[in-house]
């Protein structure tokens, strides 16, 4: 046999093994805690770009990223104006293994630890999308399904740094 012959057959084998173990992850439901790697502002970041997320707990699922990418992005541009950042998590990578992880957001902090606040100390409100009471401060549950995380905030500009928090509420689902 030739070498190019022996990679052909085992090729399919190798891409078998590779789907199998990408089957592996499996993300119960239950809280996931997560913390940002790269700044998410309205002054820098566009529809398109990467949200990526380190995950802190639960332990099972220490160090695995969490990426997904932003929706819309709307700068309010100056004081008592409304900024905007949608955004969603959608995949989990750990030890080599992806899994989809349809996530709500529950809580946010900032990197300074303040809850319902942006970098600026502006105050999160509800808006948009799945959300109740529309305009009242965020307490508790942002969004009640595996729908795009809406933030918002009367503010000329929303921001989270590295760092900053999030808990999530996984849905539990295994890779396909």
């Amino acid at each position: 046999m030739t070498p190019p012959q022996s990679l052909r057959l085992l090729l399919p084998l190798a891409v078998s093994v590779f789907a199998l173990a990408q089957e592996a992850l499996v993300v119960p439901a239950g809280p996931i805690r997560v913390r940002l790697l790269a700044p998410l502002t309205t002054e820098f970041s566009r529809k398109g770009d990467m949200v990526a997320a380190q995950v802190i707990e639960p332990s099972g699922f220490k160090g695995g990223i969490l990426v997904g990418e932003v929706q819309e992005i709307k700068a309010g541009g100056g004081p008592g104006k409304v900024s905007t950042i949608q955004f969603e998590l959608q995949t989990l990578h750990l030890a080599g293994k992806t899994a989809p992880v349809p996530v709500s957001l529950t809580e946010i902090r900032n990197s300074r630890g303040e809850a319902g606040k942006d970098e600026e100390g502006s105050t999160l409100e509800t808006g948009g999308g799945a959300l109740s009471a529309v305009g009242s401060k965020i307490t508790g549950v942002f969004s009640r399904g595996p729908e795009p995380v809406h933030l918002t905030a009367k503010a000329a500009n929303l921001s989270f740094a590295p760092g900053s928090e999030m808990v999530l509420q996984a849905q539990g689902r295994r890779s396909k």
